[in-house]
């Protein structure tokens, strides 16, 4: 073995003059990394924390029918919530415990979930989140926009002929 060999096996990983790192040894390197990140108080490129919906992803959520609340929230109507309003039943809330449909929010505070669960509501294009990287608003406005949204989305409603006006005025009165 030559003397130049034996100076690289010295060197720790992702150091040195080579330019060809072994593959065992990039997990240590990107763990070292996200240390240096965190020490530094570097969470992203840039100044600070990025909002997490950006503007593509915005227009995305809001086509699939997403009101978007601050920079990582959002509320959706589901499927069970429109059959409620139009007369037609409800999900399995309204059966085991009596709550109505139409009163039932289906809201995130962050709309980056690492799980993709089957039944989830949400359209699993997301951003997935297993630390926060992101803006933070806060928990007041994400409730009031929550509940300002979703009394929007039954509000349009109004012009539905298959909806049941009482549904929707029950929702304006006790929401």
């Amino acid at each position: 073995m030559s003397d130049e060999e034996d100076d690289e096996d010295d060197q720790s990983p992702g150091q040195g003059t080579a330019d060809v790192m072994d593959l065992e040894d990039l997990g240590k390197v990107m763990h070292q990394a996200a240390q240096a990140k965190r020490q530094n108080g570097k969470v992203g490129a840039g100044d600070g924390p990025r909002d997490m919906i950006t503007p593509l992803l915005r227009e995305s959520l809001e086509k699939q029918g997403y009101k978007l609340i601050g920079s990582h929230s959002g509320v959706k109507l589901c499927r069970w919530t429109k059959s409620m309003l139009r007369g037609r039943g409800g999900c399995y809330k309204h059966t085991f415990y009596g709550i109505e449909s139409h009163r039932c929010m289906e809201t995130t505070p962050s709309l980056a979930c690492a799980n993709k669960c089957v039944f989830c509501w949400r359209h699993h294009t997301n951003p997935v989140g297993t630390e926060w990287k992101w803006t933070m608003d806060e928990p007041q406005a994400i409730f009031d926009g929550a509940l300002n949204n979703h009394t929007k989305l039954i509000k349009q409603f109004r012009g539905d002929c298959s909806v049941t006006m009482c549904s929707v005025c029950v929702t304006d009165l006790n929401l």
